[in-house]
């Protein structure tokens, strides 16, 4: 009969089999046939999803950016010390008091690639709103300066031959004919944009007491 159990001499040596011997071969001839790719794609996303989290867990936040403009390869030292220096300076806005030292390398170059590259980076800086404290050698400021940026600058006490300099980019428009923006009416606009203004004032007013402090 159909529901009769099968005694025959095959399956008496399968059912003496191991329990791991059972397990092997389920996982061999059963889940891996029919669940193979359900199976490969599932650890492919978790994988992708354990990574997210760990980035993100790993992520910095930074407090402030300082931009350390240089002629030619920067001083690794000099680096840590303009971040030892804003860290004790600058106060603290987030969680951490963390300080982005961004170096800007205006090395010479027979073709002008690599120096046209550096100024770019550091003309993107200098008209970032949320970069405000720059730190260069007295040439590169005075250049900069008479195209119209910094307000004022210093010379470092800790590191001679450096200065440095606020500049004050505008704070970004917000207008709802921007595709970013198109959900929210002009006059929610200019009510952020008075609030970011606000707070990009007293960024500045934070930056502008560090050139007291170094000079």
């Amino acid at each position: 009969m159909d529901n009769e159990k099968d005694l025959s001499p095959v399956n008496a040596v399968n059912d003496s089999r191991s329990t791991m011997e059972k397990v092997e071969d389920w996982l061999t001839n059963t889940f891996w046939f029919h669940y193979k790719w359900y199976y490969i794609v599932g650890v492919f996303v978790l994988s992708l999803l354990i990574m997210a989290a760990v980035g993100l867990a790993s992520a910095v936040t930074y407090d402030w950016t300082v931009v350390y403009a240089h002629d030619g390869t920067a001083d690794g030292a000099v680096v840590e010390k303009i971040q030892e220096m804003m860290e004790d300076m600058l106060p603290e806005t987030g969680k951490n008091r963390r300080v982005d030292v961004k170096v800007v390398e205006l090395t010479d170059s027979e073709d002008g690639v690599m120096e046209t590259y550096g100024e770019q980076r550091l003309y993107s800086h200098l008209n970032d709103q949320n970069v405000m404290i720059f730190v260069m050698d007295k040439e590169n400021l005075d250049t900069f300066a008479a195209l119209g940026y910094f307000e004022d600058a210093v010379a470092m006490k800790e590191l001679p031959g450096l200065y440095c300099a606020t500049n004050d980019a505008p704070v970004e428009r917000l207008s709802c004919e921007d595709p970013r923006y198109s959900d929210y009416s002009q006059e929610f606009l200019d009510e952020v944009y008075l609030e970011y203004v606000d707070e990009h004032n007293q960024f500045m007013a934070s930056a502008k007491d560090v050139i007291n402090k170094v000079g």
